[in-house]
């Protein structure tokens, strides 16, 4: 678990205007850090990973500041390694190791929430990929970011 809080200065002192102190994290230590989501919205960006039955899996979970609450705005996934589980003696080679790299875009300023851009990387089913961008948007209808159908990296 780790808690999260923001605060803003008010009469040379803080004050603390948004706090979580339960968000669920993955047993070892996430790596975060505190990034602006939108023209008014700050939070925080922590990569998360896990191995579990062979599988390498790991993301980018992403909380903000909204309405005076600290609040989960969806996460990507950015880590999907079969290899450990892969059969040497398989004569066909399956594996599927895909890393997708998170980067805010800030390219419209004004953007209440900015979209976030993931460039893919890896192969999939033995086939190496050429990497590829996918958008990722913010969904005010469900508070989330959302990936597009077609995003490769699935849990």
């Amino acid at each position: 678990m780790v808690g999260m809080f923001a605060v803003k200065p008010e009469n040379g002192e803080y004050k603390v205007i948004a706090q979580a102190q339960q968000a669920e994290v993955p047993d070892d230590t996430p790596e975060g850090a505190f990034v602006q989501l939108g023209k008014n919205v700050y939070g925080w960006k922590i990569e998360k990973n896990a191995s579990e039955q062979g599988q390498n899996i790991g993301g980018v979970a992403f909380y903000g500041v909204q309405n005076d609450q600290v609040k989960d705005m969806g996460s990507v996934q950015t880590v999907y390694d079969d290899t450990a589980a892969a059969e040497p003696d398989a004569k066909v080679n399956r594996i599927t190791k895909l890393e997708g790299k998170v980067e805010v875009d800030k390219t419209d300023e004004n953007a209440e929430h900015y979209p976030l851009t993931v460039t893919v990387s890896g192969e999939m089913d033995g086939k190496k990929l050429s990497p590829r961008k996918y958008a990722i948007q913010f969904s005010a209808q469900q508070g989330q970011y959302v990936p597009p159908k077609d995003y490769p990296i699935v849990e």
